[in-house]
């Protein structure tokens, strides 16, 4: 054995550049498959620690519980870990935020607090004492200190006569009938009195929702409880939304709500059709790269035993066994795939860290978190003991041929070519065509077709892998690149005059434009001329198509409507309505998004009404599709998520149906534009954050933000799809190389009776266009078929407008495929030209 080991070592070593090659070729798909695994591993990692940071570690949580109802959830034969706070109740604390008026207290210990942020002093050791959150002073303007004492009134929040304790419930309003503005719709309804001293100060809570009425604040050891939340910890994550829904109906729960954003990264959604888009596209993904990488492999080894099919024979006419010459193979393959599964290891994790680096710089600031280079063995070990059993497999089958062809055979190296007994035909204008030189190349492909079966498939599999990762970018990128660049930079709402006239009067602010927002409903007589996905999205969501439906009123300036009209050729007494709405449906456990038409047929008048009973107008409308759209159209801040019209104000004010106050008095939306956006932002963020009545935020720099995002998807799938074609490439060289070097005597006997050298050319294009025009045969309609599943999958979750097929991949991958093939063969075949006829015929390939 150790003999033939030597041989084989000196064997690889004679033979560097179809060595160098194979090893290139497991290198690159070793590399490709942990550095999947790296990345994966890398992205949950960073997308559940910040799920963790931001909401907490927790699977489900239970509201309203009672104490003996807590401890049966804790004691529930799937619950690992729980930890709750106590419900004392609600007190106004006089905050300037009126949409959150209250400091919400809740009683927790030890346990909870471990999943809190102490930002100063300590956490409260008695029901006297309380730590208040960072945001009471920063949102609400309400200065308290550590030693500071506070009395509060506490008690449950009441609507309409209903008690609640719940902070997750918003704020109650109702509309005064005489004046039409909004009022505060409950009250607190004391239940005791309570002494506080503050002895420390907290993060915002990850209990506290954004839109909660109630600052969230925590005593501890309290007898005044009078309900609890429990968080738990499942033992079986996979079964959260089972096992939470068995737990809520065996104790009749009502409040009971899983951890979506953290079990998403698990793998796990409430939504079937998303679980059903995710597997599909990584059961795609995962049979494409190891069918390609078992081709590659499994090529590179068959094409390495028929280079060595003499010596074998050789070896067997000097007594080695057939299990010998297996052994020989499994060693071979054990050297190059050890040094090969080495190089790929180190590879994947210099380039993955080197990716994350370069994605830490652009999406950083538009994530709001840091990727950390993340390793978890199982997404490291399964893709190298994947890779070992590739290898074997692929160096078992050559292996098991060679050891059962017999030694003469094998020194004669006539086992490949196949005699049937008829005579081998070609088509007559192969001849007219390609001359002599032609007929002699198919004849000789007919007869030897297991070489050319390994090196269509090479072809074939590098050739689908290129344009299925293609597709993947094509839809990713559909999903997530912005469609327009926004019009505007900056977009600011107030109905703060003095604020506005600063605006307009800052230097950095090239132009401005001002609109209003109101309400309106409409409904049409027939709603046949609904299109049919916005149809089936009212039925279900559970809208009556044929009552009054929502939508969204731009107002603008009479003076500038009658610019933006003029673009539409319509007169200030037309409303111009947006045929072109986004939105999400969620429906029988599935969510879709949708980007559609609300109608297929365009109206000249639309019943409009307001909220006043019969406030009702037959308003001349003028439909604007998406594609029509113009600049100052889009100068106007509004969204594509609800039905919108545009109308001038002197309309809208003589309607009197848009809104139920004062249109004057009305916050006013601005949209600027800027040539120093961010210095302007900044400059405005920093002066009215605390004095604005409305909201502030910059499009343009969430759009730079965004395109940093689609640059870092590119680099990922550009990266694939380069390392992907890069083993293609690989595996297709290595296999046309060698085929062609073991031709040398073919050539050489066929140059000794007179084939010229450029009949020798002629016969390699042939080869060339053969090999490029079948693969190609095979490939696209396969590659078309996994462009479909890719569709289908997308389908279950996402709509677009037909399926998307990467033309220009496309067109790449058939001009690539004779472009690549005729160079390797133009290269292996110029080697030969160069060579002495006479060492060609008598040279042996030990």
């Amino acid at each position: 054995m150790k003999l033939l080991n030597r041989l084989t070592i000196k064997h690889l070593l004679m033979n560097k550049k179809r060595t160098i090659v194979t090893i290139i070729g497991i290198t690159l798909s070793t590399a490709l498959m942990v550095g999947i695994g790296l990345l994966v591993s890398t992205f949950l990692q960073a997308m559940i620690d910040d799920a963790v940071s931001s909401s907490g570690s927790y699977h489900a949580y239970f509201d309203e519980v009672t104490k003996e109802e807590v401890s049966e959830i804790k004691n529930h034969l799937e619950v690992e870990k729980t930890y709750s706070y106590g419900v004392v109740g609600f007190a106004n604390i006089n905050s300037t935020n009126d949409y959150k008026p209250y400091l919400f207290i809740a009683s927790a210990d030890d346990t909870y607090f471990a999943h809190e942020e102490l930002l100063e002093g300590r956490y409260p050791t008695n029901e006297e004492e309380i730590v208040i959150p960072s945001h009471l002073k920063a949102n609400g303007e309400v200065d308290l200190k550590i030693g500071d004492t506070i009395t509060l009134e506490i008690g449950p929040r009441v609507q309409e006569g209903i008690q609640t304790y719940n902070n997750e419930i918003t704020m109650s309003y109702v509309y005064d009938e005489e004046t039409g503005e909004a009022i505060v719709g409950e009250r607190i309804e004391p239940k005791m009195t309570k002494t506080y001293t503050v002895v420390g100060i907290i993060n915002r809570s990850k209990s506290e929702n954004y839109s909660a009425p109630g600052y969230m604040a925590f005593t501890t050891k309290s007898n005044d409880i009078v309900s609890y939340r429990t968080y738990v910890e499942y033992k079986n994550v996979r079964k959260t939304y089972e096992t939470t829904e068995s737990i809520c109906e065996n104790l009749n729960l009502t409040y009971c709500r899983e951890h979506d954003s953290l079990l998403y990264y698990y793998g796990i959604s409430r939504y079937d059709n998303v679980n059903k888009t995710i597997t599909s596209l990584l059961a795609i993904v995962l049979s494409l790269l190891s069918v390609g990488s078992i081709i590659v492999i499994y090529n590179s080894f068959a094409i390495s035993t028929m280079e060595r099919k003499k010596s074998f024979g050789l070896y067997s006419s000097l007594g080695a066994t057939p299990k010998q010459i297996k052994y020989t193979v499994f060693f071979e393959a054990l050297v190059v795939g050890l040094i090969g599964i080495v190089l790929g290891v180190l590879g994947a994790f210099l380039g993955i860290y080197i990716v994350i680096q370069v994605l830490n710089y652009l999406i950083a600031d538009s994530w709001g978190l840091t990727l950390t280079f993340t390793v978890n063995p199982y997404y490291v070990a399964i893709p190298i003991l994947f890779m070992i059993v590739v290898i074997y497999i692929s160096a078992f089958i050559p292996a098991k041929r060679s050891s059962k062809v017999t030694a003469i055979e094998m020194i004669r190296e006539n086992d490949e070519i196949k005699i049937p007994r008829k005579k081998v035909k070609t088509p007559k204008w192969v001849r007219k065509i390609f001359g002599v030189e032609g007929e002699i190349a198919l004849k000789n492909m007919k007869r030897n077709k297991r070489k050319y079966r390994i090196t269509l498939l090479s072809l074939f599999i590098s050739i689908v892998l290129f344009i299925s990762f293609s597709t993947y970018l094509k839809y990713g990128l559909s999903v997530t690149e912005l469609t327009d660049l926004p019009a505007y930079d900056i977009v600011i709402s107030t109905s703060n005059q003095e604020i506005m006239n600063e605006i307009e009067s800052n230097a950095l602010v090239n132009d401005m434009y001002v609109s209003k927002f109101g309400f309106a409903e409409y409904t049409v007589e027939d709603t046949s001329i609904y299109q049919d996905d916005y149809f089936k999205f009212l039925t279900e969501m559970e809208y009556d198509p044929n009552n009054l439906l929502q939508m969204t009123a731009i107002i603008i300036e009479d003076d500038e409507y009658e610019k933006l009209a003029l673009n539409y050729q319509i007169d200030n007494e037309t409303i111009l309505f947006l045929n072109d709405i986004m939105y999400n449906s969620y429906n029988n456990g599935n969510r879709h998004s949708y980007h559609t038409s609300i109608f297929d047929t365009e109206l000249n008048t639309m019943k409009l009404c307001g909220s006043v009973e019969d406030s009702c107008v037959n308003a001349k409308v003028h439909f604007v599709e998406n594609n029509e759209k113009t600049q100052q159209f889009e100068n106007y801040f509004h969204d594509q998520y609800t039905p919108t019209i545009f109308v001038s104000e002197s309309l809208a004010k003589k309607y009197g149906i848009f809104t139920s106050y004062d249109l004057d008095e009305a916050a006013n939306y601005i949209t600027i534009y800027s040539e120093e956006y961010e210095t302007l932002y900044n400059e405005l963020e920093k002066k009215y954050q605390n004095t604005i009545d409305g909201y502030l935020s910059s499009p343009r720099i969430t759009y730079e933000q965004e395109k940093n995002n689609v640059l870092a998807i590119k680099i990922l799938m550009y990266g694939f799809i380069a390392l992907v074609t890069l083993t293609g490439v690989t595996s297709v060289f290595n296999t046309i190389y060698t085929s062609i070097h073991l031709r040398r005597r073919e050539f050489a006997i066929l140059r000794s009776v007179g084939l010229s050298p450029k009949g020798f050319q002629k016969m390699i294009f042939f080869e060339s266009l053969f090999f490029g025009l079948k693969s190609l045969l095979y490939a696209l309609p396969v590659s078309f078929v996994i462009i479909l599943l890719i569709a289908n999958s997308m389908g279950y979750t996402f709509t677009f407008d037909g399926i998307l097929i990467p033309w220009g991949s496309v067109i790449a991958a058939i001009v690539g495929v004779f472009l690549i093939v005729l160079l390797t063969m133009m290269y292996s075949s110029s080697k030969i030209k160069k060579e002495n006829i006479l060492n060609s015929l008598r040279e042996e390939n030990i």
